[in-house]
């Protein structure tokens, strides 16, 4: 491999793979029963537009609750929930703290809520979907620190 191609692979990858590893110790230390991976084909909005990522980034998923998305730019919860549950659920207490997304798990491409929605609108719109399972996807800063990212994920513990 091309020394140059190698450096710049290692200082994208270096940093991501050392918070993965910070949240796993983490969600392990906290009860949590956790696998890991390296996985690609994640779609991604840029400028408006969803492109997929090629590339694997680390995935940590939580039994019985959903994955984290250690990207590269950003790091991400999502969880998916059963129609009955996604309407009940309180989604003002995560968007208060937390840039959010919704869609459905089949239709994964058409958001229900971003932040260029009402939130308000979030329950009526589960309902009329056909949809019978949903996805909440929870954003955070990469620099963000992981007590932030395990209080999120606890929301969904219930």
């Amino acid at each position: 491999m091309n020394e140059t191609l190698f450096e710049q692979l290692n200082t994208v990858y270096k940093p991501m793979c050392e918070k993965s590893g910070e949240i796993c110790d983490c969600l392990q230390n906290k009860g949590y029963k956790i696998s890991s991976g390296f996985y690609n084909n994640h779609s991604k909005r840029i400028d408006g537009e969803f492109a997929t990522e090629f590339f694997p980034i680390p995935i940590i998923s939580i039994e019985n609750i959903g994955d984290i998305g250690i990207d590269i730019d950003e790091i991400w919860l999502e969880v998916v929930m059963p129609k009955e549950k996604a309407v009940d659920f309180d989604y003002s207490h995560i968007g208060e703290k937390h840039k959010f997304e919704l869609y459905g798990a089949d239709n994964y491409l058409t958001d229900l809520y971003n932040e260029h929605l009402n939130i308000t609108d979030i329950t009526e719109k589960i309902a009329a979907s056909e949809e019978s399972r949903f996805c909440i996807l929870v954003y955070f800063e990469q620099d963000v620190d992981i007590s932030d990212i395990i209080a999120a994920t606890e929301i969904f513990a219930v």
